[in-house]
């Protein structure tokens, strides 16, 4: 316990470690610094290839047709998503008219059975 109380009463040697962390830390710092501005100039020089790839597939005949494509199904995908609403809505309003046929059907029966019980 001394010996570390010792160890913190040397200020002289906080110091000269102090300055050799602080000398590692600095070194640390530059080349992080170095490697964030390489990275950055591959970015640029990534993005700058990126649009000449993009500038180059807009002038293709095939972008063209391909966006003419897209813009097809996306209509005949609403066209079909509106259909498919129609028939389930109408398919109810079948079944609602068919079981209302069937009841009075059934209706008219017990009422013929109840008549030709009571005469």
């Amino acid at each position: 316990m001394k010996a570390k109380i010792v160890e913190f009463e040397d200020v002289d040697c906080f110091k000269a470690r102090a300055a050799v962390d602080k000398e590692n830390l600095i070194c640390v710092i530059d080349l992080l610094e170095e490697k964030h501005t390489s990275i950055q100039q591959e970015i640029h020089k990534a993005a700058l290839e990126l649009e000449e790839t993009e500038e180059k597939i807009k002038q293709s005949h095939i972008h063209d047709d391909l966006v003419k494509q897209k813009q097809k199904l996306v209509l005949q995908s609403q066209s079909i998503h509106s259909l498919e609403q129609y028939i389930s809505v109408t398919g109810r309003k079948t079944d609602f008219h068919t079981i209302k046929e069937n009841c009075f059907t059934l209706t008219k029966q017990i009422n013929n059975m109840l008549l030709g019980t009571y005469q």
